[in-house]
């Protein structure tokens, strides 16, 4: 009857018999046998044999050990076994189970003297393994064979592939890696990696999947083209030569078809697009008209309700890109507030701005009906005079909104301010000011000289939902009443919206060919919207 029960359950390779392997070779080519004679079995059951007390210890431990571990001396003592191991390891011929087979019965483990089968995760550890083939004859079901052991591949999908880049000196490299891949048993279709090679020390900045797969980089743009993506299909063509900006991490913007990006120099913003004529893909310049709108930029942003490009620039501003495609409109403004944009993000149908301000850092969002900066809506069921809770407005100057009347400037004192009349609804905030004027007058290029000077004779502006027009054309800002248009109205009651065309006539010459024809600017918080300007003018030769 047997007291103890040996353990053959599944043994992992401990790393100190690597270390020791490596001590004992090491002292040998050192030139002494001292380790080798401490470990070496034969020597220590003739020291036992021959009664040394030395002997006799190390034999018995050995001994203990061995009863619950079979095996326990070759496969994590003795240095030849290791090294035969890791030979083992690598050999051609291996004992492996089919997976697809097993049942995690265990009775192949059972019956396995060095514990080298993991019932649970259906592997073999052929460094331990000693080729007894018990297992084979052992499992029911045949899922235990000897052999070389096939590389099962998973099903492909080229849509189900996660991309990560990395940037090298002289070459790039991108990695394609299928979800729940096996690291242990990669194939062909599990994983690509490939170089870029280039003439220029290139760095990959960003991966988008398009009609192509598109790799910016801070050299060159590329196009990685294959159906499917495969090592043997996969094609990697240069595009253009422009380079995404490398100082901060600005993800290129899909916009209705296209790709928009920041270019290598930080001051321009290319559409990256592909063209059927020239069967690949051109980075047109958006910023050719207003090639001082962008500089450093720091972080980008799109709308896709607005079909507006937000891009925070380091020194606080905002460039703001409004651009239809199909229709060719590329209209870019500018956006400045009482303190410095920090970054912009559009959530949904909302669009957040960190922004960092005199009293602090502020979340703020973009809202239809509000026409100052940093302003909040406040109301009380009794009207009143004194309104506080605008701490965070303290000592500026703001102005505020009453029940639809603009009520001029006022500053904030202790949190509060203090109206001359009564209201029970107010929007109050820091002035926002637009201003719009149009390019200078482009001489026709049949001219053989440029005019002299120009007189607007007058102008149309369509306009839509406004309550003010504040416009220079030529005699000085002045606040073109629109309420004249609403005959029907009252005079004293709030400023209505107004939708159509204004004309005007102009008096004066401009003899500064560069100066603007026109010029609309206001900071009353009010709604005005242009949609377009016409102007009829004169020019003297």
């Amino acid at each position: 009857m047997l007291l103890f029960r040996r353990r053959t359950g599944f043994r992992p390779n401990r790393p100190y018999k690597y270390f020791l392997a490596a001590l004992v070779f090491g002292a040998l080519i050192g030139g002494t046998a001292v380790l080798v004679r401490l470990i070496d079995p034969y020597t220590l059951f003739g020291s036992a044999a021959g009664g040394a007390w030395f002997g006799l210890s190390i034999s018995a431990l050995l001994a203990v050990l061995v009863w619950f571990r079979r095996r326990l001396f070759c496969s994590n003592i003795c240095p030849v076994g290791t090294v035969l191991g890791i030979i083992s390891k690598h050999a051609v011929n291996k004992i492996y189970i089919e997976k697809s087979q097993c049942v995690s019965c265990g009775l192949c483990a059972s019956r396995c003297p060095t514990g080298s089968i993991d019932i649970k995760n259906k592997t073999v550890d052929n460094e331990t393994c000693i080729k007894c083939f018990n297992c084979l004859s052992r499992c029911p079901r045949n899922s235990l064979h000897y052999g070389t052991a096939p590389i099962p591949a998973a099903p492909f999908s080229p849509t189900r592939r996660k991309w990560l880049t990395g940037g090298a000196v002289a070459a790039i490299f991108v990695l394609a890696l299928k979800s729940g891949i096996d690291l242990g048993k990669a194939v062909d279709d599990d994983a690509i990696e490939f170089g870029i090679l280039s003439d220029q020390v290139n760095a990959i900045k960003a991966v988008v999947s398009t009609r192509h797969l598109l790799v910016f980089t801070t050299g060159a743009e590329w196009m990685v083209s294959g159906e499917p993506l495969t090592p043997e299909k996969i094609q990697l063509k240069r595009q253009t030569n422009v380079g995404i900006y490398a100082e901060k991490i600005l993800a290129p913007q899909q916009i209705d078809g296209a790709t928009v990006f920041v270019s290598r120099s930080g001051r321009q913003l290319r559409e990256f697009l592909y063209t059927d004529v020239e069967q690949a893909y051109q980075a047109k310049d958006l910023t050719i008209l207003s090639n001082d709108i962008i500089s450093r930029p720091r972080d980008i942003s799109f709308d896709p309700d607005s079909s507006v490009v937000y891009l925070v620039l380091e020194d606080g501003t905002l460039s703001c890109l409004t651009t239809y495609r199909t229709e060719a409109v590329t209209a870019w403004c500018k956006l400045n507030t009482a303190g410095k944009f920090i970054s912009a993000a559009v959530i949904g149908d909302n669009i957040y701005f960190c922004v960092e301000r005199k009293n602090g850092w502020f979340i703020e969002k973009f809202v239809d009906d509000y026409y100052s900066d940093c302003s909040l809506r406040l109301t009380t069921e009794t009207p009143q005079r004194d309104w506080s809770g605008l701490e965070h407005l303290e000592g500026e100057e703001v102005v505020v909104l009453a029940n639809g009347f603009s009520l001029g400037k006022f500053k904030v004192e202790e949190g509060e301010i203090h109206l001359l009349d009564e209201a029970d609804e107010i929007i109050v905030g820091l002035p926002y000011e637009h201003l719009i004027e149009p390019l200078p007058y482009m001489v026709e290029a049949e001219r053989p000289y440029s005019p002299k000077a120009l007189r607007v004779i007058g102008a149309r502006f369509r306009i839509l939902d406004s309550k003010s027009f504040c416009i220079d054309i030529g005699s000085g800002y002045f606040h073109y009443p629109l309420k004249r248009i609403h005959r029907d109205k009252i005079f004293d009651s709030p400023p209505l919206t107004y939708s159509g065309d204004v004309q005007m006539r102009a008096l004066g010459w401009i003899r500064e060919m560069n100066k603007p024809m026109w010029s609309i600017k206001s900071d009353e918080p009010l709604a005005f919207t242009l949609l377009s300007a016409v102007a009829e003018i004169k020019l003297k030769e």
